[in-house]
């Protein structure tokens, strides 16, 4: 579906008039918890997002003493916000922010510690397309040179349990999951 990506409740009600069918929230109701009550009443899914700071200086030397632990709290509060307002549970999804305040040695800490979040019983999305922690790792400045890094990131969260996936390469990143999960799954019926 279409998602609009905001925080303010009048960006996201024309996109909802103009055919938005999801609703992502970056600062997972902190900023405008109206968001919850417009998602209820559409019954639209709404994404809550972990973010620490704010977008323009969010990178600037991100600590952490407790990264999935302060995630996790972030989340819940969240969730509860969402639930009290309307939000149906199916309705849910949480993102641990991959890149939103995070250096990159604590996004390849969250990819890895993924089923931390599968307590909650929400989906879990993950957007790790062409991010910079590929760059750091793969030593690819251009987002553009990150497009196999991606892939791997994909499905190291397929494999950790991430169940939905926020990408710039559809095809490529389709495939590779559907490879990742046969794999998780053990399953022998390939095609051909």
């Amino acid at each position: 579906p279409i998602s609009v990506d905001t925080y303010k409740v009048d960006v996201a009600e024309a996109a909802v008039s103009a055919g938005a069918r999801m609703i992502n929230d970056i600062y997972g109701l902190r900023r405008e918890p109206a968001l919850a009550e417009l998602a209820a009443h559409h019954n639209l899914p709404l994404v809550l997002m972990h973010i620490r700071g704010q977008p323009r200086t969010m990178q600037k030397n991100p600590r952490y003493d407790n990264l999935m632990g302060e995630i996790v709290d972030s989340l819940r509060r969240s969730v509860a916000t969402a639930l009290r307002l309307g939000v149906a549970p199916e309705a849910l999804i949480i993102d641990p922010g991959i890149g939103f305040g995070k250096s990159w040695e604590d996004n390849l800490r969250i990819l890895n510690r993924l089923v931390q979040l599968k307590t909650f019983g929400l989906p879990v999305l993950v957007g790790v397309s062409r991010k910079s922690f590929i760059g750091a790792v793969l030593g690819k400045e251009s987002p553009k040179e990150r497009l196999y890094g991606t892939l791997g990131a994909s499905a190291a969260a397929l494999v950790a349990g991430a169940s939905a996936f926020r990408v710039h390469d559809p095809q490529e990143v389709r495939e590779t999951l559907l490879v990742a999960a046969a794999v998780k799954q053990e399953n022998t019926n390939v095609a051909g």
